[in-house]
């Protein structure tokens, strides 16, 4: 399946598509969802996190989640906080120290937001706490 991504800001209408996006792939199981993010003019950071749980659902379902067609400023964005890691692209390191690195928590990762919180320069970099 593919889906255009648009454009996701911190606002109603932000938390809406990405609503939307995770209605569209509540059924996908053991497929392949190409997230196109070419009509995505801007996407707040923040936004990354619950764009995050809509994928890692998707993908513990056993699908394959390619993100694809990246605009150039959403692109570096997105590496320098790393969240584009978990999808085959190289971070960008984050000479300004603007951003928080992505991680991916689950509930079993007991104290975990909470280091997070205090060292999360200092996490591992592959986007998980194992």
């Amino acid at each position: 399946m593919i889906y255009h991504l648009p454009t996701v800001r911190s606002n109603r209408q932000g938390f809406e598509s990405l609503g939307e996006l995770a209605k569209a792939t509540k059924g996908l199981f053991a497929d392949r969802l190409e997230l196109d993010m070419s009509r995505v003019s801007f996407l707040d950071a923040n936004m990354a996190a619950p764009l995050g749980a809509v994928l890692t659902r998707a993908t513990d379902e056993f699908n394959i989640v390619e993100i694809v067609a990246v605009p150039r400023g959403v692109e570096r964005v997105l590496r320098k906080n790393e969240f584009l890691t978990g999808f085959g692209y190289d971070s960008l390191e984050d000479t300004n120290n603007t951003t928080m690195p992505f991680r991916r928590l689950r509930l079993r990762d007991e104290g975990a937001f909470e280091k997070y919180i205090q060292d999360g320069d200092r996490l591992p970099r592959n986007g998980r706490n194992d």
